[in-house]
């Protein structure tokens, strides 16, 4: 990935000993990359998705909920490309509060749609490109204090990344089926046909995506604000 080259290529000088600053960044890192993890929540909620937009509109055709799979790729793709020259731009810091506000913002919005088309663009390709973001970003803050351990750190940091959405998965799952209820409503025949929910779940998934926009929020400030950048050193003042 082209960002991921851009940040670990440059020749920087190793630190033998670190300072308790950079394990406070490998933290909020971490918290950062559990944020980022939520980009993988779309496959364990899309069939509440479907259910809630089916029960809006019969018309609807289910199968159209995988078009969000396409919004994420894309959102995905554009992050990395523009990742680097945002954190250019206006630093890395700026970015993962762009990104934290963002998930927030975008999460909070979805919750309030009941158009399908306009719930793909803002949960879809908004919300994956702003995650996207603090995922990139977040290890390019952490790659800066431990320079000579990257891979190691990098395995640790993803390890959390990929696996947040486990508790993220159960707790979607808890706020909008609570009850365990059954998929009851069967649309299309044979080996197409799909189960989904009628109203007494789908109607949790508003409050669900408003729940977890806001740990996304408390996670992610907190997160942030752990992050420390190493000072650049100073540059020897050119002789005349």
């Amino acid at each position: 990935i082209t960002s991921f080259r851009f940040f670990m290529t440059k020749e920087e000088e190793v630190q033998k000993k670190l300072p308790l600053k950079a394990y406070i960044t490998l933290i909020g890192c971490v918290l950062v990359e559990i944020v980022s993890g939520a980009l993988f929540l779309f496959g364990d909620i899309s069939v509440y998705i479907t259910s809630f937009f089916y029960n809006l509109d019969k018309e609807l055709n289910p199968n159209m909920v995988y078009y969000q799979m396409v919004g994420i790729a894309t959102s995905t793709f554009l992050s990395n490309v523009t990742g680097v020259y945002l954190s250019k731009a206006i630093g890395l810091k700026n970015v993962l509060w762009l990104g934290v506000i963002g998930s927030f913002l975008a999460s909070l919005g979805s919750s309030f749609i009941k158009n399908f088309w306009l719930f793909t663009i803002v949960y879809s390709f908004i919300l994956g490109y702003v995650l996207v973001l603090l995922w990139i970003q977040g290890m390019a803050c952490v790659w800066q204090w431990f320079k000579k351990s990257k891979g190691l750190i990098t395995g640790f940091v993803l390890f959390f990344f990929a696996s947040a959405v486990l508790p993220l998965s159960w707790l979607a799952g808890y706020l909008t089926n609570p009850d365990n209820l059954p998929a009851t409503i069967k649309v299309g025949d044979g080996k197409t046909a799909m189960y989904l929910f009628d109203k007494r779940v789908s109607d949790n998934l508003p409050n669900t995506l408003r729940y977890l926009s806001v740990i996304y929020l408390v996670v992610g400030v907190i997160g942030v604000l752990c992050i420390q950048l190493p000072k650049e050193p100073k540059k020897a003042d050119e002789k005349e």
